[in-house]
């Protein structure tokens, strides 16, 4: 086409830096992941859950002005309700960690919903070579891949905790609260960020090791629950034998449960103590190993099909 020609059009597209090219991959994923409507509907439950305890947060501290009115007064007569409204450390463990692990279980099937079939596709449809072939690197394909999951999954987690502490303290009118209670809310980004990038590395390795989304699905639910199924049938089967052996016990196995090894490093971040044989050292080396492990499978798996470095 001749240069002259009238119909050829300046681009006015957005323009990303180089060092955050890897966006556009996120905001292809996000997008993509957002027309599913398991994903939607999944998003939308956990949030329901999050505004009702948001509706808790306000009714903890309106306490004393809401009971004047009868109708609540009616409700809340003869039920002591009032020490269960303190808002502590406790509340936010109880949210992220409580309600046995349910919190957990939904971010995990939505890690599995969004980000299942990010590299498996690309695999299955050798579209990596289009992505490497142009201005991406190996590590700008997996970042932007683990982006989209990683928002996902901290939507559900991380983000409505920490507008719960701030709405905390705006219900209450007492911005002091953010100093007082700052450990809690470095308790949450600490744990919070644990947690994502994890559970992200995991469901990434597992899409890339398969060229089918669903294969990719059922690894990641099978190693989450598989390893807790494999922790408890080694606890209780050689804790039994070794207590009618008469020596000491064999029952130390928490350490292969990934939900346990979260749940310990929780426990650390908040300072609660729970009834665990597995320490904070070894839980932080566990889901290291487990993460360099992943780092590695992932740039094996990439590196594979890069056409130019």
């Amino acid at each position: 086409m001749p240069i002259a020609d009238s119909t050829l059009q300046a681009w006015t597209g957005k323009r990303f830096p180089q060092a955050a090219r890897w966006m556009v991959i996120t905001d292809h994923e996000v997008r993509e992941a957002w027309k599913r409507k398991g994903v939607r509907l999944l998003c939308y439950f956990c949030w329901a859950i999050s505004l009702a305890c948001l509706l808790y947060f306000y009714f903890a501290a309106n306490y004393e002005t809401l009971s004047k009115i009868e109708l609540l007064r009616d409700i809340s007569r003869g039920i002591t309700i009032h020490n269960a409204l303190v808002i502590d450390e406790n509340t936010y463990y109880g949210w992220l960690i409580g309600w046995h692990s349910i919190p957990i279980c939904f971010a995990v099937f939505l890690a599995m919903l969004t980000g299942s079939g990010c590299i498996s596709r690309d695999i299955k449809n050798q579209a990596l070579p289009l992505y490497l072939c142009r201005a991406f690197g190996v590590w700008d394909y997996i970042l932007g891949k683990g982006a989209s999951i990683a928002l996902y999954v901290s939507s559900v987690t991380l983000i409505p905790t920490v507008v719960l502490f701030f709405c905390n303290a705006f219900f209450r009118e007492d911005w002091s609260l953010l100093w007082r209670q700052s450990s809690i809310l470095m308790a949450i980004a600490g744990y919070g960020l644990v947690f994502v990038v994890s559970l992200t590395l995991l469901v990434l390795t597992c899409s890339s090791l398969y060229k089918s989304g669903r294969l990719a699905s059922l690894s990641v639910i099978g190693f989450y629950y598989v390893s807790n199924i494999m922790s408890i049938l080694l606890k209780t089967s050689l804790t039994a034998y070794s207590e009618a052996q008469g020596f000491e016990t064999f029952g130390k196995w928490d350490w292969i449960s990934l939900n346990n090894v979260w749940i310990c490093i929780a426990a650390k971040f908040f300072g609660r103590s729970i009834d665990m044989d597995i320490g904070f050292g070894t839980a932080v080396l566990t889901l290291t190993v487990m993460c360099v492990l992943c780092l590695y499978i992932l740039r094996r798996r990439v590196r594979a099909f890069e056409v130019m470095k």
